[in-house]
């Protein structure tokens, strides 16, 4: 190597150390931000990818333009890569902004997406046309210009204000903005300019990261409370529920209770007279989650309270309407309840708004669905509730439900009653109905659960102990 090549590479270096430096520290925080990103990966949130994206494209194309990098590589070469990043950077740009500040994109940023995506393809198929390039230069400043300005102007609105960390999001898009309105509008109007933006861009880039880093784990950590707090409430809903099937002779009773998500609005519960005389109520709170799950704890209290006239079901529906008028905040409960008397082999039935009570008599081989409904409880404070009686012959199998069984749907198309009563019939034993009937819901749905799916199975059967 001659002494003038070492001393040219000398200056060349010396002249862009403060560029390299700047460049290798804006990638070397783009990949803090994808292991930060990696460690996330249960979180749907993606503005720490995009963020990591936007500044390694970023600290990339400074890298490209120093002058180490001019004597390195082959000019045609690196005037294509900055051009390429140049055209692509807005992408993940537009894409990490506007999850600052939304977590659904609107009409706007897909817009700058598709145009950006346009621009890019264009300057690569057309990138040895001079005229084609000066004129997307050119619209390229006014998109960034333009986007930047409206950006400022959205994270000011008044709308914004509940953002988790606007006031500073405000400030350092606002210096930010100064740097870009700067480079473009005296990059388009003048050839004589210094070029501050990567300075501006690198300070914006550590605070951004450092903002979005500690609201991606403010969230995370608010997440983690959240999912401490469902599985808390997961498990004080599953103790409101029966812990064991009520043992009497010549009844078989099972039970199956699948939850749409964590916490759920149905409800079960027995009310057990003596060893020849069992009550048994099923419900289903409108709406679904812990709202739903709160006032299903509000029917369990509801329901015991309706001990001493377990015997009529109009009784205890009437009852649990009283009990829980005024109390829903604007939410409803079907329920129905069944009461048998095994002495007497009959049964007693009344609803709320509620899917029908399905029997299947093996005997005659004949299957019926017993309506019996009142209006639904908690609405109306004077609702009237009526109730049905009917023999039961040994072996009958009944089967109380709620509404997820039957909507359950694929392609648009529900479950239905004759499907349900096609797989309660074929069945034989309580256990044998619940699991054929939830198992083939879900091989219906595809395992999307639409609604949260109870069914409680009956099975009379004289010869058991």
């Amino acid at each position: 190597m001659t002494a003038d090549l070492s001393q040219e590479i000398r200056q060349l270096l010396l002249g862009s150390a403060v560029n390299v430096a700047i460049a290798i520290l804006t990638m070397g925080v783009a990949l803090g931000a994808f292991v930060l990103q990696s460690l996330r990966r249960r979180s749907k949130e993606r503005t720490l990818f995009w963020f990591g994206v936007f500044a390694f494209s970023y600290g990339l194309r400074v890298l490209l333009q120093t002058g180490v990098m001019q004597y390195l590589v082959e000019r045609s070469t690196l005037g294509f890569a900055i051009r390429l990043i140049t055209f692509t950077i807005g992408m993940p740009a537009v894409m990490f902004a506007w999850g600052l500040v939304s977590d659904r994109l609107s009409l706007a940023p897909k817009i700058l997406l598709v145009i950006n995506a346009v621009m890019a393809i264009t300057s690569v198929g057309f990138y040895s046309n001079g005229k084609i390039q000066n004129a997307l230069d050119l619209l390229n400043s006014a998109l960034v210009i333009g986007f930047t300005l409206a950006y400022l102007i959205y994270i000011f609105l008044p709308r914004c204000r509940n953002i988790s960390g606007i006031k500073a999001l405000r400030v350092i898009f606002l210096v930010f903005g100064l740097f870009v309105l700067y480079t473009n509008l005296v990059g388009a109007l003048s050839q004589k300019r210094v070029d501050v933006e990567f300075i501006g861009f690198f300070v914006f880039i550590c605070s951004l990261g450092y903002l979005t880093a500690a609201r991606s784990f403010r969230n995370e950590e608010q997440l983690a409370t959240l999912r401490k707090e469902l599985d808390i409430a997961r498990r004080i809903q599953s103790s409101i529920l029966p812990e064991r099937m009520p043992q009497l002779s010549g009844l078989r009773l099972a039970a199956k209770y699948l939850p749409m998500s964590e916490v759920a609005g149905d409800f079960y519960e027995f009310l057990i007279v003596d060893e020849r005389r069992v009550g048994i109520l099923i419900a289903d709170v409108s709406g679904h989650g812990v709202p739903a799950a709160l006032v299903a704890s509000m029917v369990k209290v509801a329901i015991a309270s309706q001990s001493a006239h377990a015997s009529d079901p109009a009784l205890v529906m009437a009852g649990l309407n009283a009990t829980l008028h005024g109390n829903l905040q604007g939410q409803f409960v079907t329920a129905a309840y069944v009461f048998f008397d095994l002495e007497l082999m009959t049964g007693c039935y009344s609803a709320a708004g509620h899917p029908p009570l399905l029997r299947y008599s093996p005997t005659t081989k004949l299957s019926e669905s017993i309506t019996e409904n009142g209006l639904v409880l908690g609405v109306f404070p004077t609702a009237a509730y009526s109730s049905c009686s009917f023999q039961v012959l040994p072996g009958d199998r009944f089967l109380l439900y709620t509404d997820g069984v039957l909507e359950a749907s694929r392609n648009n198309e529900e479950f239905g009653e004759a499907r349900l009563l096609d797989y309660f019939t074929k069945a034989g034993t309580a256990e044998q109905i619940c699991e054929s009937v939830t198992a083939a819901i879900h091989n219906w749905a595809g395992g999307i659960a639409g609604d949260d799916i109870t069914v409680v199975a009956m099975q009379f059967d004289l010869s058991q102990p």
